[in-house]
């Protein structure tokens, strides 16, 4: 008697995570496969545009598993901002991957879900390769949501830095006292000073810059954010500051502590290493 082939067999598992973030922003974080080495630890390199793909666009990925690297063509699905996105690929071993990624408007932000689909695996997986599955899903969803949630406080608060910048360069008091929370702290030249409230951030420092250095204007160089949680960020910063004519005074670094406090981001501490 001949055997009748085995029927493939439908594999289907889903995750989910709530993430404090516009669902944009997640889609698109997810959706562009060069973030997938930032959270999945089996992905080793991605060959892809650097950016969220569309439907119908393919990319590559060097993907690690138990018996050695596997290279993965994958292609685009479907996509519909800013609820769903769908790439597929196929395997000699466990046969076509697909997977989903669904968002859903919940309590405290989005619901993120990544569903992973077998439908025609030649053989269900054990139940040690879906406990694996899961606990390697969970770390893949934190991954994102800390990444998501960071990349989205970052943008919130350079947004503070730059409306901070230019209040400064206009000598506006009371356009940078909106950038602030208070009190406020400032440090510099070895003196700690605290503001209580707006309006007592004093003016004459920028005189003094006038009068001894013929300063015009600043500009920030670099903005690097070391540390942040949901209510606070801490950044390491440097400045450029110019003469009237334009040429450079010099470069100053200095460390600011922003802080999320009736709904907005503002500086609440400033330490600078210049005058």
């Amino acid at each position: 008697m001949t055997s009748l082939p085995t029927p493939p067999l439908r594999f289907e598992r889903f995750h989910d995570i709530v993430i404090d973030a516009p669902a944009a922003n997640i889609l698109d974080y997810v959706s562009n496969p060069n973030s997938w080495p930032k959270w999945i630890a089996a992905t080793h390199a991605i060959d892809s545009p650097d950016r969220p793909l569309q439907a119908g666009e393919t990319f590559h990925e060097r993907w690690a598993t138990r018996t050695g690297e596997a290279s993965l063509g994958w292609r685009v699905t479907a996509r519909e901002q800013p609820w769903l996105w769908e790439a597929q690929t196929h395997t000699s071993f466990i046969g076509t991957i697909i997977v989903r990624y669904e968002i859903e408007p919940t309590t405290g932000g989005q619901r993120f879900r990544r569903r992973l689909i077998n439908p025609d695996r030649p053989k269900m997986p054990t139940e040690e390769m879906i406990r694996r599955t899961d606990e390697e899903a969970v770390i893949c969803l934190r991954n994102i949501k800390q990444q998501v949630e960071r990349s989205l406080i970052h943008q919130q608060c350079l947004l503070t830095l730059d409306h901070f910048m230019a209040a400064l360069n206009a000598h506006d008091s009371a356009a940078m006292d909106k950038q602030m929370h208070f009190p406020h702290v400032r440090l510099a030249k070895g003196t700690v000073v605290v503001y209580e409230q707006p309006g007592s951030n004093p003016m004459d420092l920028f005189d003094r810059l006038k009068a001894d250095d013929d300063w015009l204007y600043s500009e920030w160089v670099e903005r690097t954010l070391v540390q942040c949680n949901a209510l606070k960020a801490h950044y390491a910063l440097s400045y450029n500051r110019f003469r009237s004519k334009g040429s450079l005074i010099g470069q100053y670094e200095s460390l600011y502590v922003l802080t999320k406090a009736d709904g907005r981001w503002g500086i609440l501490a400033r330490s600078s290493l210049g005058p």
